[in-house]
């Protein structure tokens, strides 16, 4: 570097200043977050269709109770079978599955053999029906709730 005074040259505090080959940003990237907020009535709206679409394509089920008496995957996996949610596609892929019961936080030990059960089966997934969100009921083929998670969201899509 040369000194502040005597030459005649420009002052420079550092051979990293932005100017210099190898010396850092001006005006650097400032890491924040740049997601923004969905509208409450945009995301019903979304909800309310793609609940339609399950509905339309034969992919909604609704059952009177999702508690099972076992915490067994084998018994989950074959109570799946049974029911026919489970048959592989023409391509192999067997479809993957949304299971939405409404967890009561009073009664939270009601669903934990559900919860236990479906942990370890590839292609299903479990969600509160009260966190129910857009994507993940449209990602997953089919769409299992039960007859509290329906009237839940019946209260939440009521028009206002």
């Amino acid at each position: 570097m040369s000194p502040q005074k005597g030459l005649g040259r420009a002052r420079h505090g550092t051979r990293r200043a932005p100017q210099f080959v190898g010396g850092a940003k001006a005006h650097g990237p400032v890491p924040r977050s740049h997601e923004t907020e969905i509208q409450r009535k945009v995301w019903l709206m979304a909800l309310r269709s793609v609940l339609s679409a399950k509905y339309a394509q034969d992919q909604l089920v609704i059952v009177d109770n999702m508690e099972i008496e076992s915490y067994k995957t084998s018994d989950f996996a074959r109570m799946i079978r049974s029911n026919g949610w489970s048959p592989a596609t023409a391509t192999g892929r067997h479809p993957s599955i949304m299971m939405l019961p409404l967890m009561d936080p009073d009664n939270i030990t009601a669903l934990d053999n559900l919860e236990l059960a479906s942990r370890n089966v590839q292609g299903v997934s479990l969600m509160n029906a009260s966190d129910a969100e857009v994507y993940e009921i449209l990602r997953h083929d089919y769409l299992i709730m039960d007859r509290k998670a329906l009237d839940l969201l019946q209260d939440i899509l009521k028009p206002m």
